[in-house]
């Protein structure tokens, strides 16, 4: 009886031992759509971790123009200037040179054309920060070209940069 089942079992499947072409484009096919979906579902992670990443370089020009205006007691020195450029903070060694993480490319000064900056006002016997972020692709400012105020910077400021 059990040789009678294998004789019917390949009789009816065949004597295949491998794949045939249309199977194997079947298979390739299914996994390019599923790699797609994958991409396709990670874009918008990959973009939103970028614009995380340019809200960290805006802070770090505010922390950077915190630490300059402290050491330069801005409350009590009114020769000190309220606005910071992106060239004053390198220049004077309180930035490194920041990385765009939409082009991976150095800042640097002659591209940033003095438009990023962190400006200062003294209002209410406090110091507030207002920072301007431009860069290649992007930029992390009012709609007016003013900065945004530090404690309410995010993602939800970051547009694309409208060349002039």
């Amino acid at each position: 009886m059990l040789n009678a089942a294998k004789g019917i079992y390949r009789r009816l499947i065949g004597n295949k031992s491998g794949l045939t072409l249309i199977e194997l484009l079947a298979v390739l096919a299914i996994l390019g759509i599923v790699a797609l979906i994958a991409v396709l579902a990670f874009m918008p992670i990959i973009e939103k971790s970028k614009d995380q990443a340019f809200v960290a370089n805006a802070i770090a020009m505010k922390e950077a123009a915190t630490f300059h205006k402290r050491t330069s007691e801005v409350a009590l020195n009114p020769s000190v200037k309220a606005r910071l450029t992106y060239e004053d903070l390198i220049e004077d060694g309180y930035l490194p040179a920041l990385i765009d993480p939409h082009t991976n490319e150095e800042w640097s000064v002659q591209t940033d054309n003095q438009q990023s900056f962190v400006e200062m006002q003294f209002i209410d016997s406090s110091i507030h920060y207002y920072v301007c972020l431009k860069g290649a692709k992007k930029q992390l400012c009012a709609e007016d070209g003013k900065g945004i105020l530090s404690t309410e910077l995010s993602t939800d400021f970051v547009k694309d940069l409208v060349k002039k």
